[in-house]
């Protein structure tokens, strides 16, 4: 296993780096990690075991505490390498009637996204950095969050898109430098998934 170091205004802090490079995405099992010179309870690491519609594994991903922060740490696999950029959000899985975790084959299931502040997208508490898929299909990500605690994601869902993620950052308008708006339809999905498209793969985080 690979340490990362992330340096930030509350200084240095290292991290697990669970990427396709150091760690098989199964081997997360670890029972503590390092902040500073202290060392977190197990009970304080979190993951989500990906799968996509088949059922097949596609990957891990780890929400780890970091003081008052979240470490994410992501080793995902069956992408389309074609779609480069692709969307990955935490879900909100709050609601039985959709049904409950990852239910194949879309995953509607998991709800919208975690958006507990009642936001537009770009402001949804479970927006996260795009994935970029590497030629082999893979992506790793590793970063350092304030905009969810791990507490308040136990329960929700990973969903990777098949798309891109436009974060709501459409700007619309009469101006030559804006869109002009279509159908309050689009407008209205691009405020609330960013238009990334399908949910290929799915994880519950526990």
């Amino acid at each position: 296993m690979n340490l990362m170091s992330v340096t930030g205004a509350a200084g240095a802090v290292t991290v697990f780096c669970f990427s396709i490079g150091c760690a098989a995405p199964e081997s997360t099992n670890d029972s503590s990690i390092e902040l500073g010179t202290s060392v977190e309870a197990a009970s304080r690491v979190l993951t989500a075991k990906l799968v996509d519609a088949n059922g097949s594994s596609g990957g891990t991903v780890v929400f780890a505490r970091a003081g008052s922060r979240t470490v994410v740490s992501a080793s995902v696999r069956l992408l389309s390498p074609a779609s480069d950029f692709h969307g990955f959000h935490l879900h909100a899985n709050d609601n039985p009637a959709n049904g409950d975790g990852c239910v194949p084959p879309a995953f509607t299931s998991a709800d919208g996204h975690f958006n507990p502040a009642g936001g537009t997208h770009g402001d949804h508490g479970g927006d996260m950095p795009v994935l970029f898929a590497m030629a082999d299909g893979t992506a790793a990500a590793s970063y350092l969050t304030d905009a969810f605690t791990i507490d308040s994601v136990k329960g929700r869902a990973v969903i990777v898109h098949a798309g891109r993620n436009n974060y709501g950052n459409v700007p619309v308008g009469p101006n030559a430098d804006q869109y002009t708006p279509n159908s309050p339809a689009a407008t209205t999905l691009t405020e609330s998934t960013g238009n990334a498209g399908a949910r290929i793969l799915c994880g519950v985080v526990e």
